[in-house]
């Protein structure tokens, strides 16, 4: 999907068009998709497109239609800065997603940059555990 940059002017608000919720959704390596009318769906997604598991859904669920650029998690001087990677100027946002264009600037959008706050803090405290615990990084998506 193209992604754009988000500056002061981009606009988005969810449609609940559940695009976001077909093809082939991958977490943790593996996929939660199910088949429904021969297309690859996600399986939390219902009949009215919506997420049967929206209070717990998995972390890539949680931030579409933005991407994070993973290079911003660290700084220039080698710092791991996982939550600044969730700051506005660092994030991009799929300009295929319906909303896209639509509803409030997001810059001017509070409750979009308290979403996007707490996943960021929600991330830095996975990836300190993954780290702690010697794991793979890429157990958190």
């Amino acid at each position: 999907m193209p992604e754009q940059i988000i500056d002061k002017k981009t606009c988005w608000e969810c449609q609940l068009c559940g695009n976001c919720c077909r093809g082939i959704i991958l977490t943790k390596n593996k996929s939660i998709s199910v088949e429904k009318d021969g297309q690859p769906v996600c399986k939390f997604l219902d009949d009215d497109n919506r997420c049967v598991n929206y209070n717990d859904r998995p972390f890539i669920c949680c931030l579409y239609p933005f991407v994070i650029d993973l290079s911003k998690i660290v700084d220039e001087k080698g710092t791991a800065r996982p939550r600044k990677a969730f700051e506005l100027e660092n994030l991009r946002i799929h300009d295929e997603c319906p909303g896209y264009g639509k509803g409030k600037r997001i810059y001017a959008n509070k409750n979009i940059q308290r979403k996007l706050e707490k996943l960021g803090e929600k991330f830095a405290y996975d990836l300190k555990a993954v780290f702690e615990k010697k794991k793979d990084v890429n157990e958190l998506m």
